[in-house]
């Protein structure tokens, strides 16, 4: 069976592995994984930030929810 990944919740494209989804977004309210968004309907704001979360937090799930602390703490 093949798996069928979420779609982008502006546009409804979905990815076709997950290999190609390194260069999408989630979106994230109160640790839970609300939406996705592809590369092309992302806009500046949103990519940076999210450049910038991937460069300074380490992620992990705490009680089913996601939970970022700044990189190189607690180890």
């Amino acid at each position: 069976m093949k798996r069928r990944f979420r779609p982008c919740d502006r546009c409804g494209r979905r990815a076709r592995s997950l290999a190609r989804m390194h260069d999408w977004n989630v979106i994230v309210e109160f640790g839970i994984v609300t939406g996705l968004l592809c590369p092309d309907c992302q806009t500046a704001e949103e990519n940076l930030e999210a450049e910038v979360n991937h460069a300074t937090l380490d992620y992990t799930v705490i009680g089913g929810r996601l939970a970022g602390r700044p990189k190189g703490v607690g180890r």
